[in-house]
């Protein structure tokens, strides 16, 4: 197995700055809120951790019983991009697609070494996809092909930052 997951689970219990107490969670913002305003859904988008059938039937009951204003999906592997690993580089659209069309407002990963905002127009399925991999490591140039329009595209080093209201979420 690449990398250890559990050890990064682990560490949330030594550093309290260090929020992963899972493989696979949800967290809302404001926190304690009976309706808030967004769920983040996180999982290991890792080959083959999606692929188990715990995971994915989590993340169907979850975003069913979500109560949020806006549904935001966080993994690390990206299902569309610009970048060097290109598009669905470890195979879980085939799994993911049927669980979050039309169901999930935006997709948050990193992998790449760039920033892109994409979007994929489907009408069965659209994607709003934000690959934010500007933190720290070297920045890669690559530019591959995409099935997403690419909204925005940047070479740099930075972060994320998401607001929303109750009628709009801007990124």
């Amino acid at each position: 197995e690449d990398g250890n997951a559990q050890a990064q689970v682990d560490y949330s219990e030594v550093d309290p700055s260090w929020h992963m107490p899972a493989k696979y969670y949800s967290f809302v913002r404001p926190e304690g809120s009976a309706s808030p305003m967004i769920e983040f859904f996180i999982f290991d988008s890792d080959y083959p951790h999606f692929r188990n059938e715990d995971v994915q039937e989590w993340l169907d009951a979850s975003i069913a019983a979500s109560r949020a204003t806006w549904k935001i999906l966080v993994m690390h592997h990206p299902i569309y991009t610009d970048g060097k690993h290109g598009d669905d580089e470890q195979g879980n659209n085939e799994y993911l697609f049927p669980i979050i069309c039309n169901k999930i407002d935006l997709v948050l990963s990193g992998h790449d070494h760039n920033f892109s905002h994409l979007r994929k127009n489907d009408p069965g399925c659209p994607i709003e996809q934000l690959v934010v991999g500007t933190g720290g490591a070297s920045i890669r140039t690559n530019v591959t092909d995409t099935e997403a329009e690419v909204v925005k595209r940047g070479d740099f080093h930075g972060f994320g930052w998401i607001e929303a209201t109750t009628n709009k979420i801007t990124f």
